[in-house]
């Protein structure tokens, strides 16, 4: 060990140099230990990229996601407000024929069928599943033939809230698989087009 003003050769222990007297301070063997330690820059970058907000639920993704999970709510208090009235009639309906109770289970199984819908489709996007799209399209084939037959069974007047039901479906159809198409968020989030590829109508998009 030397002293760092004048170089004197020290011993190994010593705290002041006995040639000079300036303090000795001792310095590491190990040139790692003097430059403390950094990531890497690909660590650095990727920790930036992974922090990026589109990489989490929000904006409009957030808002489809959520308002699924509070339409399955909404819907089942929307069902049982509508069977009250039913429930205080339901004796007389073996009167009315086997319309009435076709279009009661009809009515039941929509409902059952577009909770299982947006439960099922929220949490695709939640886990990232790239068929959510597919999945969607498929769906909302069903619930509108469903719409549509029981139109025709019905008439167009008896039948104009499954009329008013269709036309808000495949309103939201075009709004939302336009938003799917073009949204910059939605390709980040998902890390890939993959669910473009695999839709029914946009996999050329």
């Amino acid at each position: 060990m030397f002293c760092i003003k004048c170089g004197n050769q020290l011993p190994e222990h010593a705290k002041f140099c006995n040639k000079c007297g300036t303090l000795v301070t001792p310095v590491a063997t190990d040139p790692l230990a003097q430059v403390p330690a950094q990531p890497s820059q690909p660590v650095a970058q990727y920790q930036s990229y992974s922090s990026h907000p589109y990489h989490r639920l929000g904006g409009w993704l957030g808002f489809i996601v959520y308002g699924q999970i509070t339409a399955i709510a909404l819907m089942a208090i929307a069902f049982v407000v509508s069977l009250i009235p039913v429930l205080r009639y339901v004796e007389y309906l073996r009167y009315l024929g086997p319309l009435p109770i076709f279009i009661l289970i009809i009515g039941f199984a929509g409902y059952v069928m577009t909770s299982v819908f947006c439960g099922k489709f929220a949490l695709m996007i939640i886990k990232k599943d790239a068929r959510f799209l597919r999945f969607y399209e498929l769906t909302m084939i069903v619930l509108c033939s469903m719409s549509i037959i029981t139109i025709a069974l019905t008439g167009f007047q008896a039948g104009s809230e499954s009329l008013s039901s269709l036309m808000s479906s495949i309103f939201g159809f075009f709004v939302w698989t336009a938003y799917f198409r073009k949204s910059v968020r939605l390709r980040t989030y998902m890390g890939s087009d993959a669910y473009l590829r695999q839709s029914i109508f946009f996999k050329n998009a």
